[in-house]
């Protein structure tokens, strides 16, 4: 008999029971469609971890990485050797008007800022508009989208940190430039850089005071010796230098969540275990309801490996649908969310690799869920099966 006549006969055993399948469909469909997020936020977020750039160190104030770090220091750092360039990064902890969310944006030296963040890409015109007008800033295209802010708005910015020398909190600047990044796992989407002088030079206090700087080295393989060259020249300074690599410090606050992968994980095997226990019941169910029908089978001719590839294809054909139908779920829900997750996984996305894993996890549950009944169908006879008929 071709194998292509038996498919009736698998596609009419699938839908045996119309409600126990779709009960057992949606059993699985939601367990893929959970394994297609979480496995979509673990690829992701090595992508992000990957992504962070070899030759850049962050310095912080090592009293407190919030007390930030005089400025004076950035000249001192420019002369250490091996150091190529080194910015101010202070946050402006700024609001829009009539919001009370507060955005990531950071007053640094946008000239400077574009050279070692080659990510942030701009077209020449937007970059020159930016270097040159101390007004200018620069937005993230999420941030753009939130705000409904366009190049050429001149748009309000109020500090909840700082205030001006005359009194007030809001800075004007004007938008010249809207960016978009998919390629950084320190820089976001969700954040716009302006003029350090420009905001600085305002300021009734804090002034001459950066969060933290961004020194890029010129050999990345000498990273952590710059970094030690760092800590040693503002050693007992009264503002002590705590320098890291872009690397390090990006996997410290992963870790500051916890094992993401191993949680990760967990979750994803617990899931599978129950969806397993679900198939495999749904096969020993369907199989002894058809105990009569597989003697009948025999008695026509199938044999035992016959019987056994149509439950084994008929486990799997059930898996697959339903388990492809939650990873395009999955994928859809990935999809919408990759904006919101922006500010805090650049790359979100459902890949090739998590697909690929997930079509093999339902040929490997479809197959070990039709195991034990399949077994149990080579200790049938055909006389016990007929005999269940009578």
């Amino acid at each position: 008999m071709s194998h292509l006549s038996l498919w009736p006969l698998i596609w009419a055993n699938v839908g045996r029971r119309k409600l126990r399948v779709i009960f057992t469909f949606l059993c699985i469909c939601t367990a893929f469609g959970i394994f297609g997020m979480l496995d979509a936020v673990r690829t992701s977020f090595q992508q992000s971890l990957n992504l962070v750039g070899a030759d850049r160190l962050l310095v912080f104030n090592k009293a407190a990485s919030t007390d930030g770090l005089p400025f004076a220091h950035v000249q001192k750092i420019r002369g250490i050797d091996g150091v190529k360039a080194v910015i101010p990064m202070s946050w402006m902890g700024a609001m829009s008007r009539g919001q009370e969310v507060e955005n990531a944006i950071f007053a640094t030296s946008p000239r400077e800022f574009l050279e070692i963040y080659p990510e942030v890409k701009l077209a020449e015109s937007e970059r020159q508009a930016l270097i040159s007008d101390r007004r200018a800033i620069a937005v993230g295209s999420v941030l753009a989208n939130r705000y409904g802010w366009k190049i050429g708005d001149n748009i309000p910015l109020r500090s909840v940190a700082f205030q001006k020398l005359d009194g007030s909190s809001s800075w004007d600047f004007q938008v010249v430039a809207i960016y978009e990044i998919r390629e950084s796992a320190v820089w976001s989407n969700d954040a716009a850089i302006l003029h350090f002088p420009y905001f600085n030079d305002s300021l009734a206090s804090g002034r001459d005071l950066a969060s933290y700087l961004v020194v890029q080295v010129s050999d990345s393989s000498a990273a952590e010796s710059v970094a030690r060259r760092i800590d040693t020249a503002f050693a007992n300074s009264g503002a002590d230098t705590n320098t890291v690599t872009e690397t390090y410090y990006t996997r410290q606050l992963a870790m500051r969540v916890g094992n993401v992968t191993r949680i990760l994980l967990a979750v994803i095997a617990a899931s599978f275990f129950t969806m397993l226990l679900v198939v495999a019941n749904t096969m020993a169910q369907s199989i002894r309801e058809r105990r009569s029908e597989l003697g009948v089978m025999m008695v026509l001719g199938f044999s035992h490996r016959t019987i056994l590839s149509l439950i084994v294809v008929e486990s799997c054909l059930l898996t697959l649908l339903a388990g492809l139908s939650g990873l395009a779920l999955s994928y859809a829900l990935v999809t919408r969310a990759a904006l919101s997750f922006a500010r805090f996984l650049p790359v979100f996305e459902m890949n090739a690799e998590t697909v690929l894993r997930g079509v093999s996890f339902m040929l490997i549950t479809g197959i070990v869920a039709a195991v034990v009944p399949a077994i149990q169908t080579r200790r049938l006879s055909i006389v016990d099966s007929l005999a269940q008929r009578a």
